[in-house]
């Protein structure tokens, strides 16, 4: 038996067993990386949801009408089962007011969801792509989640900038925009600029490249495509000229993991500025997973500095942090801080 014979068997069986009330209807969604999944939706009169359950995994080459009949019944139970209990209201979903405390992000690959990514709103960043989940509420769906899409954003009535601003925090500790001037005394930037790696794959040699901050991040998202555009095939060490003092380093391996990483700066004594270096990504029980390690100067950052800011970074990620802010109140953050 081929899959699309199982699909259509198991269509039929499906629809034979439903009750008068109750819609069977094949899906085919599209999910990450690309992957496409094959499942059944069940649709009851007066209801708004439809549980869905995925068949793909159930497929061999054997497999017979009598378990088809079999599976057919445990869709349907589950199915059932997945309906919400009465008094809850699946369409608070679409109140973006009670849900946007609910939007977290996740990186996903950018070449492997070309297709996925024209429906959803998405920001990228280097090789990957953010896109956006709702948690959904224990009490309306328990342990689900829903990948944001394009339709989602103009039933709120939301842009993208607005949806980052929830999902992201900024990080604006001082421990992490100190240095040294000409005369040895310490001072405080008022704004750091990220300077960050590009390889180049003819020559095998990586060079440096700038672009301004801004807190407006559609802004400085145009800005690094820019800087990419005009500056990105650049040979030597300083693909863009001008790099300004108040920079901080960001290397990426992309090649390979790491569980630990160092740098040992040679004259890096009086370097007071963090240096960030991430590694390649991996998927793991639906998560994706990314190395990092950020290199401090005691003199400056003590591990309850880094600690803080590795936790701001991670609960961001996460989608727990709070809104992005230009010039944020430190005492206030400091207030909020463990």
């Amino acid at each position: 038996m081929t899959y699309a014979q199982f699909l259509d068997m198991l269509e039929q069986e499906s629809c034979l067993l439903a009750e008068e009330e109750e819609h069977i209807h094949r899906v085919r969604v599209l999910k990450n990386n690309g992957v496409k999944m094959d499942g059944f939706s069940c649709c009851v009169r007066g209801r708004k949801e439809q549980p869905t359950v995925y068949v793909n995994h159930y497929y061999y080459e054997g497999i017979h009408r009598g378990e088809i009949r079999k599976l057919a019944q445990q869709i349907l139970k589950v199915q059932r089962e997945s309906l919400l209990e009465k008094g809850n209201d699946l369409l608070q979903v679409l109140e973006y007011e009670k849900m946007k405390e609910r939007i977290y992000y996740r990186l996903i690959s950018r070449e492997r969801n070309e297709e996925l990514l024209r429906d959803v709103p998405h920001l990228f960043w280097l090789d990957l792509a953010v896109v956006f989940y709702l948690k959904i509420p224990e009490e309306i769906i328990r342990s689900a989640t829903a990948l944001i899409h394009n339709s989602h954003m103009k039933q709120w009535g939301i842009d993208l900038k607005e949806l980052y601003h929830i999902a992201a925090e900024v990080n604006c500790w001082e421990q992490f925009r100190m240095a040294l001037d000409g005369t040895g005394q310490l001072g405080v930037y008022d704004r750091m600029h990220p300077c960050y790696t590009i390889f180049h794959k003819d020559s095998e040699t990586f060079s440096n490249l700038w672009t301004e901050y801004t807190p407006d991040y559609e802004a400085f998202c145009e800005a690094y495509r820019r800087d990419m555009d005009q500056y990105g095939g650049n040979p030597g060490l300083e693909a863009k000229p001008g790099t300004p003092e108040n920079t901080f380093p960001v290397s990426m391996l992309p090649w390979a993991g790491f569980e630990g990483f160092n740098l040992n700066l040679q004259k890096g004594y009086d370097y007071l500025l963090p240096i960030f270096t991430m590694g390649k990504y991996s998927e793991e029980d639906g998560k994706t997973l990314l190395p990092l390690a950020v290199q401090v100067h005691h003199a400056v950052c003590d591990g309850f500095h880094l600690c803080r800011f590795v936790n701001g970074l991670q609960a961001r990620l996460d989608g727990h942090g709070g809104a992005y802010e230009q010039g944020c109140d430190e005492q206030e953050h400091k207030e909020n801080q463990p």
